[in-house]
């Protein structure tokens, strides 16, 4: 991997000291509760030191419209976190295979366990659609601070029900720069400013980079000029490009943004590489979950949905 993420600072509760036999017990046997389905991966074996961030497809394209309710799930030593997505790539069912940049342009989370962000991000109360015709993949990060082969285990139980007219709504906002170039052995910034054509109301929010990525902030630009944080991520790590930190909201208070507000998001990176770098190797953009019945996606200031 492009780096080991700074093993001893991970603080993963589950790793303890790596001269210790590491618990590599894999999740619970028993059933998933009732009204759920269970996924549950290939297992991945991991040499001493060994980190791996693996897309492990779980579902065919759906063949109708269905509701997710919910989404629980179980990581043993050495997971970082297992993350479900809704994706268009059509890989079989059964494929495990490093994630790529493409992937992170063709997926849509949806919710998980573990990490240091807060994968456990789905919009309680609410429903997310998953559309006909898209896939389920489960992303997995595994770690291995001990210093023994070891084996990890994901499994993620979703509640799924026929699409209701009655239930309330999770879609997805996405706020991105494309026209950005970062050149060779340098740091660069830029900027994402989505002006909101109506009333917005937020469920759950973050930033998004990637690797090379050193600090990222999303403010709010009212109407009247002022301004206010929304989210800010100072000393980018390699795992939030998968699970950053959330800010979240109840059903019954979401954070409304009001037609007329900007949204707007920093980005700003240090290219350690030899190579230009551009979209979708690097991205910049803010999003999460809205109460709404369809995606918003603002693209270089264009207004989408």
């Amino acid at each position: 991997m492009k780096k080991i993420l700074v093993a001893l600072t991970l603080g993963l509760a589950a790793c303890g000291n790596a001269d210790e036999q590491p618990n590599t017990t894999p999740p619970t046997v028993e059933g998933p509760a009732e009204g759920y389905t269970r996924f549950e991966p290939q297992a991945v074996e991991l040499e001493a030191g060994e980190e791996q961030v693996l897309c492990q497809f779980v579902a065919a394209p759906a063949e109708a419209d269905v509701d997710i309710l919910d989404i629980t799930g179980e990581q043993g030593f050495p997971g970082h976190h297992a993350v479900l997505f809704a994706t268009t790539a059509t890989d079989p069912v059964g494929t495990t295979r490093p994630c790529t940049d493409q992937d992170q342009v063709d997926q849509k989370f949806l919710g998980g366990v573990g990490g240091e962000g807060a994968s456990d991000a789905f919009p309680e109360g609410a429903a997310i659609r998953l559309k006909k015709g898209q896939s389920l993949v489960m992303n997995v990060h595994y770690l291995n601070t001990s210093n023994a082969k070891v084996t990890g285990h994901s499994q993620l139980d979703v509640k799924f029900a026929p699409p209701s007219p009655d239930r309330p709504q999770a879609s997805f906002f996405t706020n991105v720069a494309l026209q950005f170039a970062l050149s060779p052995h340098s740091e660069a910034t830029a900027e994402a400013k989505c002006v909101l054509q109506h009333d917005v109301q937020f469920l759950d929010f973050s930033n998004h980079m990637h690797d090379l990525g050193i600090d990222i902030s999303t403010e709010v630009i009212h109407a009247d000029g002022t301004t206010e944080m929304l989210q800010r991520d100072d000393g980018w790590q390699y795992e939030w490009q998968f699970n950053p930190p959330r800010q979240q909201w109840s059903l019954d208070a979401p954070r409304t943004l009001k037609a007329g507000d900007t949204l707007h998001t920093t980005c700003s990176w240090n290219n350690t590489t030899s190579e230009m770098i551009t979209f979708p190797r690097e991205m910049c953009l803010s999003l999460g979950f809205i109460l709404a019945d369809k995606d918003v996606n603002c693209v270089d200031g264009e207004w989408n949905e």
